[in-house]
């Protein structure tokens, strides 16, 4: 993979403005930059399927750092900023649910509809957890419940008016749409989750979707796509589950028809991939500290820029309550939380090792500072880590264990910035 320079001048990119005559609603808005927001992975939880007792606060805590027990706050105060920014469109590329059950969804779609309201487009797709997942469940002390799940058809009926209604062409054999956001920028949500084929995009769908990309191409715009599962690996080690099934066959569509850039998530970090001029951004999941979205601006020149924006729940708080610091500094709550699962982690991984109390401590306070910081996608310079006592202990006594391998996956990201991406047109004849 090419390492990414965060900055990069590419000519392909700049469609001619020439569209094919239809009538768009944002036509008028061709002169202007056009604004897309972008989230994933917000594993919604309806209240309704949690009493927040000691079984479900056991089982999200052996998690990766979701709060999922805050994710209607986070995701309320997310929508909030949403509309006060109002974007051309809101993009949730999968896992909209905890683990799909239909009361999740019906709640999350609610939410979403009136912010659509408001004249937002709301483009959903769905994530490996949002279709017939067999954990769908609701809790109550220590009884866990199986709830009712939904079908892709059933997803369909339930967010129906985001995204597909509006949609200028959709795939028969999928949830996968083509959404014309302008005469110039058009928006391609590929679906990798279907019933019968899931972790993979289907062949019957890819080749729709190379027809919707030639179409762009004849209209003289450029697409956009977008998946729940990476096209490019983001990390050597959280690839297996994480990459689309056949994810060299759709890199090398992509890079066939000029596209140079790929919205995903899933993965849950924050970090941006790039392989022959092809980005694939995975923004990390909103319900994971720090809690960021994206925000996409793509000028009338073919640029575009892309950075994140970290959710403020006490200020949503705040302002809807009216008591300041209701959940105790959300910030610090979350940067705990997330740090405490990590601590779990590292407790298993060295308790078989012959470490003092001491290197004990410093083995596992760096792990949980880089793995924080790689979530977040700011890294620091390698020779800060690898000058630590902790980072030598950890290749003196715990290289071979899955932490110490992916600790030194962290390293070739080092001193990166995932949090920001520009890809200015090239203005040269």
């Amino acid at each position: 993979m090419i390492k990414k320079t965060h900055i990069v001048f590419l000519s392909f990119l700049c469609a001619a403005l020439g569209g094919c005559g239809s009538s768009r609603p944002l036509a008028e808005k061709e002169t202007s930059p056009l604004t897309v927001v972008t989230a994933t992975d917000l594993h919604y939880l309806s209240p309704e399927l949690t009493d927040y007792g000691t079984g479900f606060m056991r089982m999200v805590g052996n998690g990766d750092g979701k709060l999922t027990q805050y994710a209607p706050e986070i995701t309320d105060a997310f929508l909030e900023e949403v509309e006060k920014l109002h974007p051309d469109a809101l993009i949730l590329s999968g896992d909209l649910s905890f683990n799909g059950e239909k009361t999740s969804h019906e709640e999350l779609a609610g939410k979403l509809f009136k912010l659509q309201e408001q004249g937002i487009p709301v483009l959903v797709l769905p994530g490996n957890h949002d279709i017939l997942y067999p954990f769908a469940a609701q809790f109550e002390a220590e009884t866990v419940t199986r709830t009712e799940r939904v079908s892709g058809e059933e997803f369909r009926d339930i967010y129906g008016s985001l995204g597909y209604q509006d949609a200028t062409g959709k795939d028969e054999e999928s949830l996968s749409f083509l959404y014309e956001l302008s005469e110039r920028v058009w928006l391609l949500l590929l679906d990798a989750n279907t019933e019968d084929a899931p972790g993979r995009i289907k062949d019957s769908t890819m080749q729709w979707a190379e027809r919707q990309m030639k179409r762009a191409e004849e209209a003289g715009a450029s697409i956009f796509t977008v998946t729940h599962q990476n096209v490019l690996a983001q990390n050597k080690l959280l690839s297996q589950g994480f990459l689309l099934d056949h994810h060299e066959e759709m890199e090398q569509l992509l890079k066939a028809h000029g596209i140079a850039l790929n919205l995903s998530g899933h993965v849950h970090i924050q970090h941006i991939a790039e392989s022959g001029g092809l980005y694939d951004i995975a923004t990390g999941s909103l319900t994971v500290s720090p809690h960021r979205y994206g925000v996409l601006t793509v000028d009338p020149d073919g640029s575009i820029a892309y950075e994140t924006k970290p959710v403020n729940v006490d200020r949503w708080a705040e302002e809807k309550a009216g008591i300041p610091g209701e959940y105790g500094d959300f910030e610090a709550l979350s940067k705990a939380y997330f740090d405490a699962c990590t601590r779990k982690k590292m407790k298993k991984e060295l308790e078989a090792l012959s470490v003092s109390e001491e290197e004990l401590a410093q083995m596992t306070e760096l792990a949980v500072e880089m793995n924080r910081n790689y979530f977040a996608g700011m890294t620091k310079p390698e020779k800060e880590v690898t000058d630590t006592e902790g980072w030598k202990l950890w290749k003196e006594k715990g290289a071979e264990l899955f932490f110490g391998k992916y600790m030194d996956s962290m390293l070739e990201d080092a001193g990166c910035n995932e949090n920001k991406l520009k890809i200015v047109r090239d203005l040269r004849p």
